[in-house]
C-alpha cells in the first residue's frame, strides 16, 4: 500500500476537507524547536447551502479568522497546526458562507487525537508528560 505520509500528519477528521500547503521547523525557545503545519480549507469543499449550486456562480471569500491548535508531538517538538477556513459567497451576493467542522473539542486548544490521548493517560503519567513539555503554549494540565 502507498502512503502520503505528508497527508497522514494531519489529523484523520482533518484529511479529506484539508491540505497541508506549508510545513516549517522554527526554534522559538531555545533549543527547543517547533513544527508548524499550514493547513487551508481545500477550495472544493462547498458548504451544504452552495451544494446544489454550479460552481460558475460560487466564488470564494477569503478565509475566517485562522485557528491555531496543538497537535502530537513529532521527535519530542511540539506540532502546532495554523487553521484556515475558507469562505465562499455566491457571485453578486454579499453573504458569506463557510463550513462548521469539529476540529477541536470545545474547550481545547489541541486537536481530538491529541486531546483523547492525554486523557487516557493516568496522572502520574500526564504530569510527566507535561513536566516533559512544559513549553507547549495554550495547553496546561488542568485542562485534562
Amino acid at each position: 500500500m502507498k502512503i502520503n505520509l505528508y497527508k497522514e500528519i494531519l489529523p484523520e477528521n482533518m484529511r479529506k476537507k484539508f491540505e497541508i500547503t506549508k510545513i516549517e521547523k522554527k526554534i522559538e525557545r531555545k533549543p527547543q524547536e517547533e513544527y508548524w503545519i499550514y493547513v487551508e480549507e481545500k477550495k472544493d469543499n462547498y458548504p451544504k447551502e452552495l451544494k446544489n449550486i454550479s460552481r460558475e456562480e460560487i466564488s470564494l471569500n477569503g478565509f475566517l479568522d485562522r485557528l491555531e491548535i496543538i497537535h502530537s508531538p513529532i521527535n519530542n517538538n511540539p506540532v502546532y497546526l495554523q487553521i484556515y477556513r475558507r469562505r465562499w459567497k455566491r457571485k453578486g451576493e454579499t453573504n458569506s458562507y463557510h463550513n462548521e467542522h469539529e476540529i477541536h473539542k470545545p474547550g481545547m486548544k489541541c486537536t481530538q487525537e491529541f486531546g483523547n490521548f492525554l486523557k487516557e493517560l493516568n496522572r502520574q503519567k500526564r504530569s510527566k508528560f507535561f513536566a516533559n513539555f512544559s513549553y507547549i503554549r495554550n495547553i496546561k494540565e488542568k485542562d485534562f
